[in-house]
């Protein structure tokens, strides 16, 4: 994770005063909960993940192997995330992962402020499975099974949140090793302008550096291959789409890719009659940190049927999830409070359209299916998590489904994701699966970036010739 980033998930969080509390918080989410009863075993290699939550819509996981018991601070070094603790009496206090976090001068106490860690550990045996919080230290807590999965929340209240779904989490870890093999060596890319931005999504989403994602070490990397596919802003959605992936991926404006704003008409507030188009374009707008105009957030409003669904597309009579999830993420990113009428009857909309597995339709009321599908459940994840809602439990848990049981389910075991059962492994909802399960609705961050990218011509025919 870069010194930016990292800036980013601190300045995102605030830093409240009250500092009696926190040291209190500190304390108890260090030594947190209960240790998991496992064996102290052996033999072949095992692997574990860490999913690490920084606020409420950012998080990440990476995977570490062992074969003998390890601690979970070990665990975090051999994740890759840089653990830092402060010695204290009672052994190890957790103060930073990743660069979030730090100890006083001394070594021997946090320096975080109101804030702190707590540290979990992923329970299958509990009914129904779930976070269980430690109840020692990182040092002294033992990880020995296969599988294992440890998780940590940056946080300044208690009882604080829980990391997204261990198994979901997980589930995202495979999905992206599915991908990365089918990048192609010569461009970067993964087919179409679409799906290279798609999987740059997916990737900066788990907090992959895009310019280290490549094929082999001399192939272009995924950031470039991202440049590259600005011939999709020739379309408003698309130009949307481009602003946040270069957003996420630290990236630039290519300097023929159309601006979002040329799109925009101040007479209407719209950038295009197509509620989905209109959503993405304002998604984009606050991926570059750029001011986004209050008439199109009431033109996105306008768009809104009855039923408080919207339709992805004006072509369409009736609304579906797609076109409200994404709307419900534009209106959030716009400054809409969840409470607001038009994200309420949205997620009203999206509460009647679920299915008994857990999952979503395109359209609850279409003629021609009605069955729950990967790309739509995902979608509709990232809206729920937006307006600050937990998608595993309350209104979205469907006796013991919900919608990331329901991902879950979708994921063949080599990684990759179906569309629906039985239709095999499918790129674009494997791609789309992955920030869902990583509860990380759009945009993935506010950053700005260089206005035209430096030394890459010719982007607009997505052309092979790239700079690496």
């Amino acid at each position: 994770m870069t010194g930016r980033t990292t800036a980013r998930l601190l300045g995102s969080l605030g830093w409240p005063l009250a500092l009696g509390l926190a040291m209190v918080a500190v304390v108890l989410g260090s030594v947190a909960m209960l240790a998991p009863p496992e064996a102290h075993a052996s033999g072949p290699v095992k692997t574990g993940y860490v999913v690490v939550r920084f606020g409420d819509h950012d998080s990440l996981v990476r995977v570490f192997t062992f074969t003998t018991p390890i601690s979970s601070y070990v665990a975090l070094q051999r994740a890759g995330l840089n653990p830092v603790a402060a010695n204290t009496a009672w052994g190890l206090m957790l103060c930073g992962i990743a660069g979030v976090g730090k100890t006083n001068p001394a070594g021997n106490s946090c320096d975080n402020g109101a804030f702190f860690w707590l540290t979990y550990y992923w329970d299958q045996g509990s009914a129904p499975p779930s976070w269980q919080g430690y109840t020692v230290g990182v040092g002294d807590s033992v990880i020995a099974q296969d599988g294992h999965i440890d998780g940590y929340v940056w946080t300044n209240r208690w009882p604080g949140p829980q990391p997204p779904h261990g198994p979901g989490a997980v589930a995202a870890y495979k999905g992206l090793e599915w991908l990365r093999p089918r990048q192609d060596a010569s461009t970067g890319g993964y087919g179409t302008p679409n799906d290279t931005l798609e999987v740059l999504l997916a990737v900066t989403a788990n907090h992959y550096d895009a310019d280290q994602w490549r094929r082999n070490p001399g192939s272009p990397s995924l950031r470039t291959a991202g440049i590259y596919a600005a011939s999709i802003s020739q379309r408003v959605d698309g130009a949307g789409k481009l602003a946040t992936a270069m957003a996420a991926a630290e990236g630039c404006w290519p300097f023929i890719a159309k601006n979002i704003m040329a799109y925009y008409d101040s007479n209407t507030g719209r950038f295009d009659p197509n509620p989905g188009y209109q959503a993405w374009a304002i998604i984009g707008l606050r991926a570059l940190s750029q001011t986004i105009p209050a008439k199109a957030v009431q033109a996105l409003e306008a768009m809104q049927t009855g039923d408080g669904s919207w339709p992805y597309g004006s072509w369409s009579t009736t609304g579906d999830t797609n076109g409200t999830a994404l709307a419900i993420q534009a209106l959030i990113a716009a400054g809409k409070v969840p409470t607001s009428t038009a994200v309420t009857g949205g997620l009203n909309y999206l509460e009647d359209a679920q299915n008994a597995d857990g999952g979503f339709p395109w359209d609850p009321q279409s003629s021609w299916g009605t069955d729950s599908d990967t790309n739509s459940t995902a979608y509709v994840v990232q809206a729920i998590v937006a307006a600050g809602e937990d998608p595993t439990a309350g209104r979205w848990l469907k006796d013991s489904n919900h919608p990331i049981s329901y991902l879950v389910s979708m994921q063949l075991p080599g990684g990759a994701f179906e569309w629906q059962p039985g239709q095999g492994a499918n790129q674009l909802a494997t791609q789309q699966a992955i920030p869902a399960l990583l509860y990380r609705p759009f945009p993935l961050v506010a950053a700005e970036i260089p206005p035209y990218c430096e030394g890459i011509l010719f982007p607009a025919a997505y052309l092979p010739i790239v700079a690496k």
